[in-house]
């Protein structure tokens, strides 16, 4: 593919034929992901009716996850449904990712998912430290570039 400017006409390329913004969403899948929510927020419900006490319950990580996950996705149900676009909806499809949190319910029933939570809990300090100074690199050498491509522009502009 050889890189050409746009015709005289047009201030950028047309969008190709396959844009993420042109697509509809299937149908089938939103059913599916219906039926999913629906069976998770019965799973919900019967565990909250049938627990003994109801503020453990409440405060446990596990359902405060799954409360906030199904929470979530019936209120961006019902901003789709009122059609209400903006940053609200934006950012409740940003906190979707809460659902795949759903996913150490699992450790109930896997002894490597247990052994692999324990593991990152103990090195929870070490690996903050590795993250703080992979970001104190990139800081440091995204402002070296910052910096180098600065300098370049400001010697050619001469």
């Amino acid at each position: 593919m050889y890189l050409e400017p746009p015709p005289p006409n047009q201030s950028e390329w047309p969008a190709p034929a396959g844009d993420p913004g042109d697509c509809e969403p299937v149908m089938s899948i939103l059913y599916v992901q219906l039926v999913c929510n629906c069976w998770f927020t019965f799973e919900l419900l019967v565990r909250f009716v049938s627990c003994p006490d109801k503020r453990e319950f409440l405060t446990g990580p596990i359902n405060s996850l799954d409360l906030a996950a199904t929470t979530f996705y019936y209120t961006e149900i019902m901003l789709s449904w009122m059609e209400i676009d903006g940053i609200g909806v934006d950012f409740l499809e940003f906190l979707r990712v809460l659902r795949i949190f759903r996913l150490f319910k699992l450790s109930r029933h896997s002894a490597g998912l247990k052994i692999l939570l324990h593991t990152l809990y103990v090195s929870a300090g070490e690996l903050l430290l590795l993250i703080f100074f992979l970001i104190f690199g990139i800081i440091i050498f995204s402002s070296m570039c910052y910096f180098a491509e600065r300098l370049q522009l400001e010697g050619s502009a001469e």
